[in-house]
């Protein structure tokens, strides 16, 4: 291949496959931003803004140097009351869309275009490197305040692990309910 993208990644891509090809990441978080779980932490810590960022991969010794290749491309978005497949779904897909096309069009200009580095784009990185966002950090008590526990939910890819009358559940798709 040319170029090989490789959305939704749950394996490091291996170091043979990125030196022999240019392959970018779509990395669901701002310029910067790093981890399994940068959407999550973004909706648990209440980001007004988040975005996509188009990341070259590159081969990685440890991994906090993951989703830290070059910036091919970015978009930023305000970030919505939402829950995580709602902002996957409406803004992360559309933004790496946007910025896989702008790739291939800098790679039809120039085939050797790698992104620039993190570095060149100075005060605008905001980001950092997060990890996994596991159950204990979701976890709350239903005498937390709603949008608390709207929020941990919100941010858990498959539901908070919690009690509801004495039996275990798994808690979804939580909304603010008008009286």
């Amino acid at each position: 291949p040319d170029v090989i993208f490789c959305p939704f990644l749950k394996e490091v891509v291996p170091a043979a496959v990125c030196q022999r090809w240019t392959t970018w990441i779509p990395h669901p978080g701002i310029r910067g931003d790093a981890g399994p779980s940068s959407l999550s932490w973004a909706i648990l810590e209440g980001e007004r803004r988040w975005g996509l960022t188009m990341v070259r991969a590159e081969p990685a010794d440890r991994v906090e140097h993951l989703d830290s290749g070059n910036v091919g491309a970015w978009r930023e978005f305000p970030m919505p009351d939402a829950s995580l497949p709602e902002v996957y779904a409406q803004y992360v897909t559309p933004a790496a869309v946007d910025c896989a096309r702008e790739v291939l069009e800098r790679m039809a200009v120039d085939p050797g275009y790698v992104g620039e580095p993190l570095a060149a784009h100075g005060d605008a990185v905001r980001g950092r490197y997060r990890p996994v966002l596991r159950q204990d950090r979701l976890a709350f008590s239903w005498d937390d305040p709603p949008d608390e526990i709207v929020r941990r939910i919100r941010a858990a890819p498959f539901g908070v692990r919690t009690e509801l009358a004495g039996r275990p559940v798994n808690a979804f798709d939580a909304h603010h309910h008008d009286v």
